[in-house]
């Protein structure tokens, strides 16, 4: 009877028409931004839509009028009561120091129900975790290391979904983040918990150089175990398209320390949910106008690099044993997930995103 009551309350009415009607513009928008850029075949596989050719914009429009403020209401709902939640919980801890290790324990298990939550209103009704089994001695001889905690994950980076889906997963781990992230609200309050490192692109080198050292000291910390909670790396250094993979930066294999690779991979009904050329806003839009989206992720077993993989390389480098070590995880991960190894640069990829908006008009 109340559902009845509310659906013959004419405000109700009123207030669903133009929730539905705003929807249907900011649809119309999104589709309007990203359908050339999606039309538009590049030279660079990491980096080209891998959406269906003919998009179900019937699907969008009918999801948005329905679902769209509902989904984003509860992403972001969940989001902000995540962040003060956190807060709450921190509140008399200093955040520039790491957390005690049963404080971000407690907030693992809120934080973990909370992103599934996100994910699933966000259109990721299945998300496939898998350990998978891989054979190393091709690379690092037969007799070679075998390690229960690993002291680094390093994976590659589809989309700004990837956090999310990382605090969701067992490992709850620290980010390398942009520096301007330490400064957002709400945003800094759930970094500083997550004891992230931060990380200008356009800083010195020796600035660089103190990030690298500050990796391989996050690395130690957990080979002695001191801290529970790996780093997490995309060695990419952006996001691709989850069908190839960029070339690796060297920061997360100059400590030559144990390291578990591991594989993310999206799929969608229509349009494909990795965040590489597109406008934030018009892509998450879209995100949750697709009825469904669905996330695999590969955890493999942490590699130890030895003597005999720098021995035997395929891989030459001029004896720079990081590159070595980075095309290895590179292939480790190609051979195991599918996603190919491409040559593709962040150079790469800002010529390209110059030259989509600036050249053909996308903005």
């Amino acid at each position: 009877m109340f559902l009845i009551d509310l659906l013959c309350n004419q405000y109700f009415l009123l207030f669903f028409l133009v929730q539905g009607c705003t929807a249907l513009y900011l649809v119309r928008t999104a589709v309007k931004k990203c359908e050339p850029l999606s039309k538009t075949r590049v030279q660079v596989p990491a980096l080209e839509r891998k959406d269906v050719k003919k998009w179900n914009v019937v699907e969008f429009y009918v999801v948005g009028f329905f679902l769209l403020f509902m989904r984003v209401f509860m992403t972001v709902g969940l989001f902000v009561c995540f962040c003060l939640t956190t807060m709450v919980i921190t509140r008399k801890y200093d955040l520039m120091k790491p957390l005690p290790y049963e404080v971000r324990a407690r907030c693992q298990w809120w934080a973990r129900w909370m992103c599934r939550g996100f994910l699933f209103f966000a259109g990721f009704m299945w998300i496939d975790e898998k350990d998978i089994q891989v054979d190393y001695s091709e690379y690092l001889g037969p007799n070679y290391d075998k390690r229960e905690r690993p002291s680094l994950l390093v994976s590659n980076h589809s989309s700004w979904v990837d956090i999310i889906l990382f605090m969701y997963c067992k490992y709850f781990p620290s980010f390398v983040s942009k520096e301007v992230l330490s400064k957002t609200p709400l945003v800094k309050v759930v970094g500083r918990m997550l004891n992230c490192l931060y990380v200008d692109r356009e800083t010195s080198k020796d600035n660089k150089d103190k990030i690298i050292q500050d990796i391989i000291q996050r690395q130690v910390l957990m080979e002695e175990g001191k801290d529970k909670f790996p780093l997490i790396i995309y060695p990419e250094g952006t996001t691709s398209n989850g069908f190839g993979m960029m070339e690796f930066k060297r920061g997360a294999f100059v400590s030559s320390k144990p390291i578990k690779p591991i594989s993310v991979k999206y799929r969608g009904r229509n349009f494909h949910p990795t965040y590489e050329v597109l406008p934030f806003l018009s892509h998450f839009v879209l995100l949750h106008c697709q009825l469904f989206s669905s996330l695999e992720i590969q955890y493999f077993p942490i590699f130890v690099p030895n003597d005999y993989m720098y021995e035997n390389t395929k891989f030459k480098f001029q004896d720079k044993k990081e590159l070595v070590y980075g095309e290895t995880i590179r292939k480790i991960i190609e051979d195991n997930s599918g996603i190919k190894r491409t040559d593709t640069t962040l150079k790469d990829k800002k010529q390209l995103l110059e030259t989509l908006y600036n050249q053909k008009g996308f903005n």
